[in-house]
């Protein structure tokens, strides 16, 4: 990608850095959030298995990573794994039909995978792993003000920047439905392509069309468009 991605963003009168991440900050940064949020936030991991308190795995290491912060302090995270890496599979690959992964083999595809926000930067205490749907825009006269936009959204800002700079033309998630309903707000509109799976909690398979979602935002969030485009 050449020079690596970087953004200063404005949320709720307070200053947030989002940008990619080295190896050497998945491990020593990103670890510990997503032990953090997997173990002690949703229960998904046990704290035994885990003595050193980090989350890892093979996936990390051909992966390109993304990362919130609030000043030195990493708050949100968020990787994207190539599909078809002679490697190792990605995560999804066996739950997209088989018509399907032809298409995303021709056209270059990633899994968005690990996203995880930091509890104190969620915006109410019983929200989920990101934010209940309804705390965000639907109370909102101004849906598209930048103090009330999530910070998933600038790591998915970040996630599309290096997506055009890299010809992906395909983004694939297992991800849950609230997080699914809260992007299509924007016109990010992911299609499910299988049923419920098992990983870091009750997940989907989706998949998107990175061109086709570029015109759809255009046409129903013209605001966000501008803003996944600065």
């Amino acid at each position: 990608m050449g020079e690596m991605y970087k953004s200063i963003e404005k949320i709720g009168g307070l200053s947030f850095c989002f940008r990619q991440l080295s190896l050497e900050e998945v491990a020593s940064l990103a670890g510990p959030l997503r032990f953090q949020v997997y173990c002690y936030e949703c229960g998904f991991i046990r704290e035994e298995d885990y003595p050193d308190q980090t989350e890892l795995d093979d996936w990390d290491d051909i992966s390109v990573h993304f990362g919130a912060f609030a000043g030195d302090f990493l708050i949100g995270y968020m990787r994207l794994i190539p599909m078809f890496s002679v490697k190792l599979a990605a995560p999804i690959e066996r739950h997209v039909p088989e018509d399907l992964k032809i298409r995303l083999m021709e056209e270059n595809a990633v899994e968005i995978s690990r996203l995880v926000i930091s509890k104190g930067f969620r915006q109410r205490q019983g929200d989920a792993l990101y934010y209940e749907v309804d705390s965000y825009l639907d109370n909102h006269p101004n849906k598209d003000n930048r103090r009330y936009r999530p910070m998933v959204f600038g790591l998915y800002k970040a996630a599309y920047k290096y997506s055009k700079a890299n010809s992906i033309n395909w983004w694939t998630a297992l991800m849950e439905k609230s997080l699914e309903k809260l992007l299509s707000k924007t016109g990010v509109r992911f299609t499910q392509v299988g049923g419920p799976v098992e990983c870091m909690g009750t997940v989907y398979p989706y998949v998107l069309y990175l061109p086709e979602a570029e015109k759809t935002v255009l046409e129903t969030a013209p605001a966000f468009y501008e803003y996944f485009k600065s």
